[in-house]
């Protein structure tokens, strides 16, 4: 997850610090990098990007002038990685559902007609 928040004012850059650590151990962050040229705030870890994004808006609010949130990134063989701070992790496999659906799409439906 990377919020951006203006770094360089000392107020801001107090806050956004006080909150992400006051955050870690609960939310499950297993780190947290500081870009003040770009004014970037990197978070990264095996959380709920959803919770911290709730928390974060209700505890620094105003100071948070964005946040983007990255996926994961599908690799070939259909697993699921996710990238943190540069490293890869794997995930979970995904199931491919399409040859069910359309399995189930083929079937005829047998339509009755309502009673007049």
């Amino acid at each position: 997850m990377v919020v951006k928040v203006d770094l360089e004012c000392e107020r801001c850059n107090k806050k956004i610090r006080r909150v992400l650590h006051k955050i870690k151990d609960k939310m499950n962050i297993n780190t947290i990098s500081l870009d003040e040229k770009r004014n970037l705030v990197t978070i990264s870890g095996r959380f709920d990007a959803e919770k911290v994004r709730r928390k974060l808006c209700c505890e620094a609010g105003r100071i948070i002038k964005g946040m983007d949130v990255k996926a994961p990134v599908e690799k070939k063989d259909g697993c699921m990685e996710k990238e943190e701070d540069g490293r890869k992790t794997a995930a979970a496999p995904t199931v491919n559902l399409r040859p069910l659906l359309e399995k189930m799409l083929e079937c005829p439906k047998v339509r009755t007609q309502p009673a007049p």
